[in-house]
């Protein structure tokens, strides 16, 4: 009897010890009815849904449903549509020839001066037919360069005018020494113009000129043509209001990885709910047609599998901005009623990367008064959501855990009453699917020791699971409660001292969705796994010494 209480006083130590180590595991009572045994907790641990998939996946951003259903989410880097990418203009150029009559010269002869005021009407001009009522431009050059071989001097200004006559801008010249030679240039930072549209003209320009002739008495001058040439070259808009043309622009690339799909994954694998996404943010006051060109998937092996445009149903107009600075943001979504094959069978291919390229209409609705600004931009990223709803079969996880047998393995050896040495399994399942495991014991390098089952087999059956609901609810397929099981492994006197350098546990765990993959299940943040690994030496007691 005292070798017994011994005995018993070592585990309760050994059981203290543990508890003081790691205060979250829990001295489990196993309870056997033919030998005393002492249980050592080993390892225990809860894997919620949420941080399962947030390690399974760190790249996937992990979004949580209002009623806790769970989807991963993969977004890429945004793309832009800027305003020359909407809208181009050429340099512009106005060009124009002042020439004295023989009654101007005679008068200015006569009286020592004369001037010559003119306003001309140019076409800012647009390849697309735009009609725009204003321009503010960002940055810009405007030249002006005046020559004449005549050998009267000259003064005067140009100016610019909106069109209600206000002035825009002005420049003034002057050459005293002929011939005439004037170039000058301005820096066109920030300046409005506003432009005439009517049965006319459209974009029009009025540029206002004045040349003053000089002489002095008794000279003879040579009354040679004046000519007055403006430019406005290498300038950016800043906003710009009126008619916009519809035109279409080309967005290409826009991609997604999704990372769920990088490395060849083991099993069958159908999402029942997934959509791909696309989000704008559209500063622009114009409406915006999308049409799709093609959706391509690529897989990590290279094969690609291509969506036409045409397979996906057409998508409806992005909103316009109502105010400067005030993006409208919209989100459509290609889901499997909107795309064939649908996207389920896509994902099922199981691209690593999804590559849509778009054709962005401008003004599709013809809208005769519209703006667009540098100072906004349309922006467009493409989103992947794989809601954790569907089915998987046959598929295989990984994981590897820390583990410390060696007192407990030494002990067992050193003592030649100890009959074998027990690992109890203790799971609570709530998830919905089934699965069944395998531990292998490895030392520090991960060499193999033992192996906790002789063969695979199912061991963790499914949470219950609702099934009661239409499929369209979304509470169908969700676990409701937990299935638990209590699984006890004997490891033979003759493979204990396997385990006296083991060090860690990889755990594999396969299986899939009930009914072998065919039902469809939902993941939810607050299912859980609770998994308890316990080990138990059983001794050989005489039945006298009880």
């Amino acid at each position: 009897m005292r070798f017994k209480n011994q005995i018993a006083l070592l585990f309760i130590l050994a059981v203290f010890a543990a508890s003081c180590v790691k205060e979250e595991i829990d001295v489990n009572e196993l309870g056997y009815s033919i030998q005393p045994e002492f249980g050592v907790p080993v390892a225990r641990t809860t894997l919620r849904a949420e941080k399962v998939i947030e390690n399974f996946d760190e790249d996937g951003l992990i979004d949580v449903g209002s009623n806790g259903s769970l989807s991963l989410i993969y977004r890429d880097s945004v793309k832009n549509l800027a305003v020359e990418d909407i809208l181009t203009f050429a340099d512009q150029e106005f060009e124009t020839t002042v020439d004295l009559t023989p009654l101007e010269y005679t008068q200015l002869v006569a009286n020592g001066s004369y001037t010559i005021s003119s306003e001309e009407e140019f076409t800012y001009v647009s390849d697309e037919g735009d009609r725009l009522d204003s321009v503010r431009f960002s940055t810009g050059t405007f030249s002006l360069d005046i020559n004449s071989e005549g050998s009267f001097p000259i003064s005067g200004f140009v100016r610019i005018l909106n069109v209600d006559g206000s002035e825009a801008f002005a420049l003034t010249f002057e050459d005293q020494t002929p011939p005439i030679e004037i170039s000058d240039e301005v820096e066109f930072t920030n300046r409005l113009l506003t432009l005439r549209n009517d049965s006319e003209v459209s974009n029009g320009l009025s540029v206002e000129y004045e040349v003053t002739f000089t002489s002095e008495a008794g000279e003879n001058y040579d009354p040679g043509p004046v000519t007055i040439a403006s430019s406005l070259t290498d300038y950016s808009i800043q906003t710009v209001g009126g008619y916009i043309a519809p035109r279409t622009v080309g967005l290409e690339d826009l991609e997604v990885e999704i990372d769920l799909f990088k490395e060849s994954f083991n099993g069958n694998f159908r999402l029942s709910d997934p959509s791909l996404n696309l989000y704008f943010e559209n500063g622009y006051g114009l409406g915006l047609g999308i049409e799709i060109n093609e959706i391509l998937g690529i897989t990590t092996e290279g094969d690609v599998l291509e969506i036409p445009g045409s397979n996906v149903q057409p998508l409806p107009v992005i909103q316009a901005s109502q105010e400067l600075g005030v993006p409208v943001n919209s989100e459509i979504s290609i889901t499997n009623e909107t795309m064939t094959p649908t996207v389920t069978d896509f994902l099922s291919f199981m691209p690593r990367y999804v590559n849509s390229n778009l054709d962005v209409t401008v003004n599709p609705d013809d809208d005769e008064s519209v703006f667009i600004s540098s100072l906004s931009q349309l922006n467009v990223l493409l989103e992947a959501e794989l809601p954790l709803y569907g089915s998987i079969s046959d598929f295989l996880l990984v994981d590897t855990l820390d583990i410390d047998l060696g007192d407990l393995v030494s002990d067992a050896n050193e003592n030649d009453e100890v009959d074998a040495l027990d690992i109890r399994l203790f799971v609570e399942n709530g998830f919905p699917f089934e699965a069944g495991t395998q531990i292998v014991f490895t030392d520090s390098l991960y060499n193999p020791l033992d192996s906790l089952f002789e063969a695979p087999e199912y061991v963790f059956n499914s949470a219950p699971v609702n099934y009661d609901l239409p499929s369209e609810n979304p509470n169908y397929g969700r676990a409701v409660g937990k299935t638990p099981t209590v699984i006890d492994i004997p490891i033979t006197n003759d493979r204990i001292s396997n385990l006296e350098n083991a060090t860690r546990m990889i755990v594999r765990v396969y299986g899939g969705t009930t009914n072998n993959g065919a039902d469809d299940i939902r993941l939810f943040a607050n299912d859980e796994m609770d998994l308890s690994v316990a080990a138990k030496v059983r001794f050989k007691f005489d039945d006298d010494e009880n």
